[in-house]
């Protein structure tokens, strides 16, 4: 896909979060939403709840598919569930995004870019974050940052075993503790329980994961976001709650749990469902659109009535998780600073709009509630405005359209 990030006219959410529309910036192209799936893909595989950062688009011989073999799942997988096992604890959210292709993209002339990537994003933070998300400001900031030979622990006050606690680190100011590298790769963009609660997130420098710095910061806001889920009140209780582990202590269930996507009727019922919600987000702003909203939940109560009432309450909670995850760093990015990561965060919801119009959740299975949930969050600030209100109760989207 390639887009104009500066053609606004069909995202209404630069007013959702905020008074002021977010500035109008340069024109950049979003290279990195041509390119392949990034190895999180794979994560998916062994981590409690993957974000919204993976995406269909894959020229041959991509990273993807050379991260995608059958070793490098198996090898991440054991050693995921591994740690799991010893923690006891399921990772709270992980994220692929995709790599880019360009040489430019992941040049970096300054080996601190991304200290100081970190240093804007978790400053605007600090100050803007809980516009969008009361809490989201002070929810815990901590980060493995990834690097070939180590693995640095950055605002954090904990040192874990293995990891030495040095003097701060002076880009940032935060706390720093070094350790050398392990199962974690440079490739990673995750939040997880790594050192127990609270999470921290995972990822690479720029250059490691093969994007550019403005993504890498819009990859933040949205790992932040499930850190700021994960110390919800009661969220891993309710989230054992919903029954549907199977006896799992591990989290894997959240990736591999048997949704019946190959079914011939279940693809029939989403098509439906993606066409109705793309069409009730195009009359957002018109006299049709509460009418075509009220449609499109009839195509959704359908979809729900396709499967069972287990296989709905998983996929109502990757709606909740995933899509709204995407949704946030939309909005969010949107608000931030950097006129980069605002053309970052814009050309992200075009690339979402352009992907649930060809979802087929035959082929992309879970990963087609990412885009969904997120043109969801759209429409509901429209139709409901004050969803967000209630979001925090529920672990479900639908709720929030009553």
């Amino acid at each position: 896909m390639t887009a104009d990030c500066e053609d606004t006219t069909l995202l209404p959410y630069p007013n959702v979060a905020s008074d002021q529309p977010a500035s109008k910036s340069e024109n950049r192209p979003a290279h990195w939403f041509d390119s392949a799936f990034l190895a999180v893909k794979i994560l998916s595989k062994s981590c409690f709840v993957c974000a919204g950062y993976i995406f269909p688009l894959h020229p041959p011989g991509s990273f993807r598919d050379r991260m995608r073999s059958n070793t490098m799942v198996r090898y991440i997988k054991s050693h995921v569930s591994a740690i799991l096992l010893s923690l006891g604890l399921a990772i709270s959210g992980c994220s692929g995004m995709q790599v880019s292709t360009s040489a430019e993209v992941v040049a970096l002339t300054n080996p601190d870019e991304a200290l100081h990537a970190l240093a804007r994003t978790r400053e605007f933070v600090a100050k803007d974050g809980d516009t969008v998300w009361p809490g989201y400001a002070g929810a815990h900031f901590g980060i493995v940052l990834i690097e070939a030979n180590r693995e640095v622990l950055l605002c954090d006050n904990r040192v874990p075993q293995g990891f030495e606690a040095t003097a701060s680190e002076p880009v940032t100011g935060c706390t720093m503790a070094l350790g050398p590298r392990s199962w974690r790769a440079p490739q990673m963009l995750a939040a997880m329980p790594v050192f127990g609660p609270p999470s921290v997130i995972v990822m690479g420098r720029p250059e490691g994961v093969g994007i550019g710095v403005a993504e890498w910061q819009v990859v933040l806001l949205h790992e932040h976001f499930h850190q700021w889920q994960s110390e919800l009140p009661d969220y891993y209780d309710r989230v054992e709650a919903l029954g549907l582990s199977g006896g799992d202590k591990t989290g894997m269930w959240m990736l591999e749990y048997p949704f019946p996507y190959k079914d011939a009727g279940v693809e029939e019922t989403f098509i439906k469902t993606r066409d109705a919600l793309l069409t009730a987000y195009a009359a957002i702003g018109t006299q049709e659109f509460e009418s075509l909203t009220r449609s499109y939940l009839q195509e959704r109560a359908a979809f729900a009535r396709s499967v069972s009432e287990n296989d709905w309450l998983y996929a109502e909670f990757q709606l909740w998780q995933e899509g709204i995850a995407r949704w946030s760093e939309i909005v969010i990015g949107s608000l931030h600073p950097d006129e980069a990561v605002q053309a970052s965060a814009r050309a992200r919801a075009l690339y979402t709009l352009e992907e649930l119009k060809t979802a087929k959740i035959a082929d992309l299975e879970r990963i087609s509630f990412y885009a969904m949930g997120a043109v969801e969050g759209f429409v509901l600030d429209a139709y409901r405005p004050n969803w967000r209100k209630s979001y925090v109760m529920h672990l479900a989207i639908g709720p929030l359209f009553r």
